[in-house]
């Protein structure tokens, strides 16, 4: 199945059109998109990957238990050693405890929504063009 076709499975494409950089549409998003970001600090992008590709996706993962790379560290949120200019409880150098259990590449289905996503040329455009 083509790349685009299969991103019509997983993202909703009707409000969120990021399937074709070189359309009007995409560049309206991505106009909103850092504009918001610019405005707020922050996008959200409700509910931009379907229902359906969700809980296949869920499916994925629940699959592949057990074949998960798992670490446990505490960092703090710029994964640097601190600023000691700020306080040790301020929130630049609070220490919090991270979890992180990955899968490889190879465990995930080719043809389902992850590595659409992953795959997906126009997707990366969207994100590299908002430079957040």
């Amino acid at each position: 199945m083509e790349q685009a076709n299969r991103l019509r499975d997983v993202v909703n494409l009707d409000r969120y059109p990021v399937d074709d950089v070189n359309t009007q549409e995409f560049r309206t998003l991505l106009k909103k998109t850092r504009d918001t970001y610019e405005k707020d600090g922050i996008v959200t992008l409700p509910n931009f990957i379907l229902q359906d590709a969700i809980e296949k996706s869920v499916a994925e993962v629940e699959r592949a238990k057990g074949s998960e790379w798992f670490t446990k560290s505490t960092h703090n949120v710029f994964l640097d050693s601190g600023d000691d200019s700020f306080s040790k409880d301020h929130i630049r150098n609070r220490e919090l405890p991270t979890t992180v259990a990955s899968l490889a590449y190879d465990r995930l289905d080719i043809n389902g929504p992850l590595l659409t996503l992953y795959h997906s040329d126009s997707l990366l455009s969207f994100f590299l063009a908002t430079k957040f």
